[in-house]
């Protein structure tokens, strides 16, 4: 697999997390895979397993954003399949991707996704696109669009997928899109051109990913998410996003202010956090 298969990883703030997902990757079948990191968090990460022959770092400018640094990875891929994982992901004995490699090589698919296991609300990791009457919806756990070779077709999988390296690259990612967005602005752009599946017979393992205060803050930040809002809509024709308003005083009300509050509630979680373990450390 490691002359077929590259694994990429955006990472931001959460270098703990960075650290126990390439040790699950190294105990795995695919540990000889070649693997590459881009760095946008305000300090470099160090680790030893840098040192690896198999393991690319790249320091990338500071918050330049999910989008940028997928764009950067997969452009510096040598192979032709390459795997996306986010940094708080973790192998485990059900991830296996040469399932995933199969289906794409031999089941006419572009792009395979599996689940992910500790998902928030165990929200399905598949779904259709749907836009009517300029509004866009995503349709979460839909029947699929169609059937090839025994597996479904939908629009959109989650962010641990094995994919054609030459597809990503022709599709990218929006770099407008630091975070938030850039997910549903690829698929609508990709499954217009490529065929997209999900299986469940791969699973990888998703734990908290120890944002640092001014990670999760930054991520969190309402002006962030009401501009990716803002562009979302305008780049697709569309001005509500699952009835949600997008622009204006509507839009403020129903994407800035719930933004607000997330990150509020980042700040107190973060906080009580802190709090715990200073009276463990007691």
């Amino acid at each position: 697999m490691k002359d077929e298969v590259s694994i990429v990883i955006k990472t931001f703030e959460r270098p703990r997390a960075l650290e126990r997902l390439l040790r699950s990757i190294l105990a795995s079948a695919a540990a000889d895979s070649k693997i590459l990191i881009a760095d946008d968090s305000l300090h470099a990460t160090a680790s030893d397993l840098f040192e690896r022959e198999n393991i690319q770092y790249f320091r990338l400018p500071y918050d330049s954003g999910l989008s940028y640094g997928r764009n950067y990875l997969v452009e510096r891929v040598t192979t032709p399949y390459c795997v996306l994982l986010d940094d708080d992901f973790v192998f485990i004995p059900e991830t296996n991707l040469g399932i995933l490699l199969d289906i794409v090589k031999h089941k006419d698919f572009d792009l395979a996704a599996g689940a992910v296991d500790g998902l928030i609300h165990g929200k399905p990791g598949y779904a259709n696109l749907e836009v009517r009457d300029r509004n866009l919806s995503i349709k979460l756990g839909a029947p699929p669009r169609s059937h090839c070779n025994g597996l479904p077709v939908y629009d959109m999988v989650n962010n641990f997928f094995l994919a054609k390296t030459a597809t990503l690259r022709d599709v990218g990612w929006d770099e407008r899109f630091k975070i938030y967005g850039e997910h549903t602005d690829f698929f609508l752009r990709y499954s217009a051109k490529y065929r997209v599946t999900f299986t469940d017979e791969v699973v990888v393992g998703h734990e908290d990913g120890g944002y640092s205060f001014r990670g999760g803050m930054g991520k969190h930040g309402p002006g962030r998410l009401y501009r990716s809002a803002r562009i979302l809509g305008r780049k697709h024709d569309v001005d509500r996003f699952g009835g949600r308003y997008l622009h204006g005083v509507r839009g403020f009300a129903g994407v800035y202010i719930p933004a607000l509050l997330a990150m509020i509630a980042h700040g107190m979680g973060f906080l009580k956090k802190r709090i715990q373990g200073r009276g463990r450390e007691q």
